[in-house]
């Protein structure tokens, strides 16, 4: 029986490039998305085509970080020992669920800190104390997308880098070695 191993080093290089990318997308998309709220321009009912275009990167961005990053682990495990296409989904699929955590977890600090500008933005018109009962049920209804969304993502994460990873191995590994060492 052939047993499937994870090398510590690639494993965090490829989770380390996977979450900077996400991260600075992350950071991109907010803020073009943000600015018109924070500059009191924001109508609900007419979005941004460039928010609406970017939330559809997202959908494309998003995958190809968890595949590559499996890829990537299994490129560079390839580097250090012989590698196998459970060898890569294995290493991938880790390397999806830790972008999704460390990912997930700033978002959540990010959402904590702009969700309260953004409601004291928008509320600018609206009573105090309906506007402090919008704040709080923003603030909770932030938190349990939030992780809801660190759930979902980290299945979505495990799932694409395992394949990014499976197709890494199978790529990498012609009769039973590594094509690059």
């Amino acid at each position: 029986m052939n047993n499937l191993n994870i090398k510590t080093r690639p494993l965090l290089i490829a989770a380390g490039v996977g979450t900077v990318v996400l991260i600075v997308y992350s950071l991109i998309v907010n803020g073009i998305s943000l600015a018109p709220i924070l500059s009191g321009n924001y109508d609900p009912l007419n979005p941004s085509p460039v928010a609406l275009v970017l939330a559809l990167l997202a959908c494309i961005c998003i995958p190809i970080v968890d595949g590559g990053a499996g890829f990537l682990y299994t490129y560079l495990h390839s580097r250090e020992a012989p590698v196998t296409v459970g060898d890569g989904a294995i290493g991938g699929a880790a390397s999806g669920v830790i972008i999704h955590i460390i990912g997930g977890l700033f978002g959540a600090c990010v959402g904590a800190v702009v969700t309260p500008l953004v409601l004291q933005q928008t509320a600018a018109n609206i009573p105090p104390d309906v506007a402090g009962a919008a704040m709080a049920g923003g603030i909770a209804g932030g938190l349990v997308g939030a992780v809801i969304g660190l759930c979902v993502g980290i299945v979505i994460g495990a799932a694409l880098g395992a394949i990014g990873g499976a197709v890494g191995g199978a790529v990498l590994n012609r009769g039973g070695r590594t094509a690059l060492a």
